[in-house]
């Protein structure tokens, strides 16, 4: 049967059996509990107490089944299931004509208004067809109707006559079941239904989707990334069964706006229950549960009371009232263990009870539950759309720092939106946890919070697990901060000297700290502490490569190869040494060391490593694993460099044809491919070619990655340099133009690339005949490779004899003199 809706009364018992999950044994022992009533002098009156859509008619719905299978088995009992909505029990007559109606075969309630008869005729059935069993929804509902006096008369008459066993549910712990003067009050067995973790809602959607004959949709909740994008919805679902179900069909629409206004559907149809029951609170009640619908956060009666403008105590008495009502709960964040219990933080019983505000709110706007649940189950490269919420999550996945956070500490594909200063956030709020004080944690965004959360509570020594995700925040921002050396800010080296090492590995901690001070290109202090590392724990340390390796890459970075190339081949002996020549760590270090070669020039090195590690690769990795894609493209670009042309082309477009037969057109890795093939038909003379591959590319990781990701400057640089060569110099020169501005602004002036991108425009500017604007450029483009590689350095050497050849065009022989001269002395060294 394939679920629509989520209706348990109306669906056939095995359908509410397959999707039936985690509650067993609670289901086993309330039907346990029937069978005790019906075969013993004892009678047992349950009260299933959950928020709506926490699966109270579901658990209802089996008990009814339990309850038949026991009549079917030949035990004496009656069933009697009342309506959800109770709406016609407007008193106690009504109430016990209700029971008599759903009897099987029905009783005829008589029609007298007194109700002392339809108790005569309950009794009369009870008497014959043994204990009638009452299953009964919003017995909060019931008892308001019914008022005091019914209240009185029922419970006499399940005190006194045995007729009737109470299998009962309500939403919340009203007064008529909590105050002391109340006649229920302590009357029945209370059973709260707990709310589902992410792995229960998982395993309830599996069931879901099956169910509806959705393998693909069964495919992707099984995977990691399946379970990631649950944990990061889950804090808005509140765990409450009824909405994960009806997210299982919801999560199967491609596309977005589609599931979009689904949502909305199934969100519309919970804000009159939480409209219905805000309307019950004083005024004083809302303004709290206002509160923490703004702050998104769990707050403790100082915040609460500050931020209201209300007394302390007037605060507290109020949380204490929203306690009972099930309105506000305490934490029990694992970071608040040991923690002074005086400073209990409140927060939401229900997240979805900020519906009720945000649709008040919204004023035509997105609402802001919809577009958070988007924002979790979707990736960037699937929000494309015209729709208004795919429009909203294209500019959310760009600005949005706090969820950028979220998808990376899952395990989620990144976004464009800087997480470093959330993931800042989050490591100075984990050292301070694990100095005990776990506030600051609290202080997080709930969603943060959360993911936080399930990484610690689960394991054996969560002071090591706090430790370990600091460790792992930082290798997170790492590679966030990649080859640009503003981004890696001085106090992330700080925050790194205040990491512990976790399981043994001692190392870890000053290997993260070498790995920062290189991204920031430290490079004096980080050989100092790789020096130092090396001595402490011994070269063969886990540590000591992750932080040589980075180093490495940051000469490279900053056009150091030789310094790189060293490092590189300590790396590949020691890997040698431990591993041996069969091993994927051998053949990525031997790949980084022929890279480091090609970069210094020295490509016939580079090439004989390559194929080396090419025919290694085979033993150890698939084919089609992306670590051999890359080692064939740049193998490939080797062979252009050493004359090789055909043989790089060939192999370029073998990479490119098995990359989009396995991941598509536009996957970051065809695309890389596709970046190099087009470089490699314009050193072949296919200029046109060369154009189109890298308009599509250039295109592609704009949409995907922006205009000013690094990744889209070097797709426009090499357009440029292909519309340069077209001889379309008009356009090249935009081009560059544009590409130089956003290269200053993202990586700064003094960056490699941003270097080679002044130099480009000089080139251009120079072929245009613009000799003026093309000596200032280059100017600048030595001055800056002088301080940043050395004068001795080739690429130094390269802008020498360029501006000589522009001073010359432009009539100053002095300077072009002295610069060649310069040139000259140096290759001769």
């Amino acid at each position: 049967m394939a679920i629509a809706r989520f209706t348990p009364s109306l669906m056939p018992r095995e359908t509410l059996e397959a999707i039936f999950v985690a509650r067993q044994p609670l289901l086993r022992s309330i039907v346990d509990r029937v069978l005790s009533s019906v075969t013993t002098d004892e009678r047992h009156h349950t009260l299933v107490v959950g928020p709506r859509g926490s699966g109270k008619t579901h658990l209802l719905s089996l008990v009814n089944y339990g309850a038949v299978d026991l009549i079917a088995a030949g035990h004496r009992l009656q069933l009697a299931w009342l309506p959800e909505d109770p709406w016609t029990v407007a008193s106690y007559r009504h109430l016990l004509a209700q029971i008599l109606s759903r009897l099987s075969p029905n009783i005829t309630p008589a029609s007298s208004t007194d109700a002392g008869i339809l108790e005569e005729q309950l009794l009369e059935a009870a008497a014959g067809q043994g204990p009638v069993v009452v299953l009964l929804e919003n017995l909060d509902q019931i008892l308001v109707q019914i008022g005091e006096t019914g209240q009185r008369q029922l419970r006499h008459l399940l005190q006194t006559t045995g007729a009737l066993v109470i299998v009962a549910t309500t939403t919340r712990l009203d007064r008529n079941l909590t105050d002391t003067a109340s006649p229920f009050f302590g009357f029945f067995t209370p059973i709260a239904l707990r709310s589902f973790t992410v792995d229960e809602a998982q395993e309830m959607l599996i069931a879901v989707a099956r169910e509806n004959g959705d393998s693909e949709l069964v495919r992707r909740l099984e995977t990691p990334l399946g379970r990631a994008r649950l944990q990061v919805v889950s804090h808005l679902a509140g765990g409450q069964p009824r909405l994960w179900a009806a997210l299982a069909s919801a999560l199967t629409i491609d596309k977005l706006d589609e599931l979009a206004e689904l949502l909305i559907s199934r969100f519309d149809d919970l804000t009159p229950y939480y409209q219905e029951q805000l309307a019950r609170l004083s005024p004083h009640q809302r303004l709290v549960i206002a509160e923490l619908v703004t702050a998104d956060r769990p707050l403790h009666v100082k915040d609460l009371a500050a931020r209201l403008g209300i007394d302390r105590r007037s605060v507290a008495k109020t949380l204490s009232e929203l306690s009972s009502m099930q309105w506000v709960e305490t934490s029990q964040s694992v970071f608040l263990e040991g923690a002074d219990r005086r400073r209990s933080y409140y927060e939401l019983a229900e997240p979805l009870a900020r519906l009720s505000f945000q649709l008040k709110e919204s004023r035509g706007e997105p609402i802001r539950l919809v577009v958070d649940f988007l924002k979790g189950w979707f990736d960037p490269a699937e929000t494309k759309g015209a729709g208004e919420y795919a429009l909203i999550l294209e500019k959310e996945f760009v600005g949005d720092g706090v969820g950028s956070a979220i998808r990376r500490l899952s395990g989620l594909p990144a976004t464009r939106a800087s997480a470093l200063a959330q993931l800042g956030a989050v490591d100075d709020a984990l050292l301070e946890a694990s100095a005990g004080r776990g506030e600051a944690v609290m202080g997080l965004p709930t969603p943060l919070r959360v993911v936080l959360e399930e990484a610690v509570e689960s394991a054996s020594d969560r002071l090591d697990a706090i430790h370990g995700e600091r460790i792992r925040v930082h290798l997170l921002a790492l590679d966030e901060v990649g080859d640009v050396p503003a981004r890696a800010d001085e106090t992330w080296a700080r925050r790194a000297m205040t990491l512990r090492s976790v399981d043994g590995g001692s190392g870890i901690p000053q290997s993260v700290v070498i790995q920062w001070l290189a991204a920031g290109w430290h490079f004096d202090r980080a050989q100092s502490a790789l020096a130092s590392l090396v001595l402490a724990v011994g070269e063969d340390d886990p540590s000591v490569m992750p932080a040589r390796d980075s180093l490495a890459s940051a000469f490279l970075n900053a056009g150091r190869g030789d310094d790189a190339v060293k490092l590189y081949a300590r790396s590949l002996e020691v890997s040698e040494r431990l591993l041996g020549r069969d091993h994927v760590n051998f053949i990525v270090s031997e790949a980084n060391l022929a890279h480091a070669h090609h970069i210094a020039g020295r490509v016939d090195v580079a090439v004989r490593l390559y194929a080396d590690a090419l025919e290694h690769a085979p033993r150890v990795l698939d084919d089609a694993h992306p670590s051999v894609s890359t080692l064939k493209i740049n193998f490939a670009a080797a062979l252009l460099d050493d004359g090789e042309a055909d043989r790089g082309v060939a192999l370029l477009e073998e990479v490119v044809a098995a990359r989009e037969a396995n991941a598509g057109r536009t996957h970051p890795g065809t695309l890389t491919a596709l970046n190099n093939l087009a470089g490699a038909y314009e050193q072949q003379g296919k200029v046109d070619l060369a154009i189109d591959i890298a308009r599509e590319v250039l295109r592609a990781r704009e949409d995907a990655l922006g205009p000013d990701d690094p990744q889209t400057l070097a797709s426009r640089n090499n357009l440029a340099s292909y519309l340069e060569t077209a001889g379309d110099l008009a356009a090249a020169i935009d081009m560059y133009e544009v590409n130089l501005s956003e290269a200053e602004r993202l990586l700064g002036p003094d960056h490699p690339h941003t270097i080679t991108s002044r130099s480009n425009l000089g080139f251009a500017m120079f072929a245009a005949g613009r000799l003026r604007r093309a000596v200032e450029l280059w100017e600048q483009s030595l001055e800056q490779r002088r301080h940043l590689l050395g004068d001795a350095h080739p690429l130094t050497l390269l802008s020498v004899e360029n501006l000589a050849i522009a001073y010359r065009k432009v009539g100053e022989f002095a300077k072009a003199d002295s610069l060649d001269a310069e040139a000259a002395r140096s290759w001769t060294e």
